[in-house]
């Protein structure tokens, strides 16, 4: 080998390794790799407390005093057992003291006043408690009730009598208000059970009878 060719290689040499140390980091030692980066695990999502999640049942919430409805609903959403009351008022009376109200529908479905003889109330507030009325039926049974005076039913706030035009014809005696003050106490004719009385039906009967003052 001649000088030329010797010096050749030395100069090959010293180019490879000074790129090599160029490249390398500094303070990693000679024959080593970086290690490649570990791949993170995926986070595990926790479902929100009280959120089921698909296929799953929700747990009880602890310390729940949630009671089920003392209703048991068809599957029209009416209560199994409405005391017989009618169903889609066409003829409804209601009294309060002395004063009391009575109307009818029309064959064209308008209301016409029947008492007092002479005078007008607007038919849409007949309407409104008609369909408050309507909903009485499927209102929350009151469970193992007691007598008439735990429930203001022996001295009612109101009565009301109505025919419906699956040609039954039914009454309420409404009492007393709940202790949360936004019902009322009812009971269905004379041995019917006791039932929650929405608060809009109260208020509607307050309205008819001011109007027809």
């Amino acid at each position: 080998m001649t000088w030329s060719r010797a010096a050749l290689h030395w100069l090959v040499a010293a180019v490879l390794a000074t790129a090599f140390l160029a490249t390398r980091r500094p303070g990693e030692p000679v024959g080593t790799r970086p290690a490649m980066p570990a791949t993170p695990s995926p986070a595990r999502v926790e479902p929100d407390e009280g959120v089921a999640t698909s296929g799953a049942s929700p747990a009880p919430v602890a310390g729940s005093t949630a009671r089920a409805p003392s209703v048991v609903a068809n599957a029209n959403g009416r209560a199994a057992d409405d005391d017989g009351l009618p169903i889609g008022p066409t003829w409804i009376r209601i009294e309060r003291g002395d004063a009391a109200v009575a109307w009818r529908r029309s064959s064209d479905g308008s209301w016409k006043v029947e008492t007092p003889p002479g005078k007008a109330i607007p038919p849409g507030l007949l309407a409104a408690f008609a369909d408050q009325l309507d909903a009485v039926r499927a209102g929350e049974r009151v469970e193992a009730p007691g007598p008439d005076s735990d429930f203001g039913l022996d001295h009612p706030s109101l009565r009301i009598e109505w025919s419906g035009s699956d040609g039954r014809r039914g009454e309420i005696r409404v009492g007393d208000r709940t202790p949360t003050g936004t019902a009322s106490y009812g009971r269905a004719g004379k041995d019917g059970g006791v039932r929650i009385v929405g608060a809009s039906l109260v208020y509607y009967a307050d309205l008819v009878l001011a109007a027809a003052r």
